[in-house]
């Protein structure tokens, strides 16, 4: 099976691409009126943010069994993770460009969870 192999590797991308971000000298300017400490911070928050989304599909998905709730959450991680590329990216362009295959595999999850929930209907009423 890829999945554990694809996860694996996305999410040492996540890891060094995340830290490379974070490690950024050269902040350039920033659209806002931002300093870099401030995006820095921001970064972190996000970084944050879709770490917990990443993990609570696999909560609602395989523990709570339910796919319906699963796939939505699946749909927020990817926005999450598009934000982050992009935040990655005005940090350090190499990091975000080299982030983008994260979103774009959770994008695939998105449509892969909702393909799952679709198949089993009686999931959607499932109760405790």
């Amino acid at each position: 099976m890829a999945f554990p192999v694809v996860w694996t590797a996305l999410f040492v991308d996540l890891a060094v691409s995340s830290a490379v971000a974070l490690d950024s000298n050269d902040v350039p300017d920033i659209p806002g009126g931002r300093t870099a400490e401030q995006e820095i911070r921001a970064y972190r928050g996000a970084l944050a943010v879709n770490l917990v989304l990443n993990a609570a599909w696999s909560w609602l998905f395989w523990r709570s069994r339910r796919p319906w709730l699963a796939a939505a959450e699946c749909a927020v991680l990817t926005a999450s993770s598009a934000d982050l590329v992009r935040r990655t990216y005005r940090l350090n362009r190499g990091a975000g460009a080299a982030l983008a295959p994260y979103a774009l595999w959770c994008g695939f999850a998105t449509v892969l969870s909702t393909a799952i929930a679709a198949l089993n209907p009686r999931a959607a009423g499932r109760q405790g």
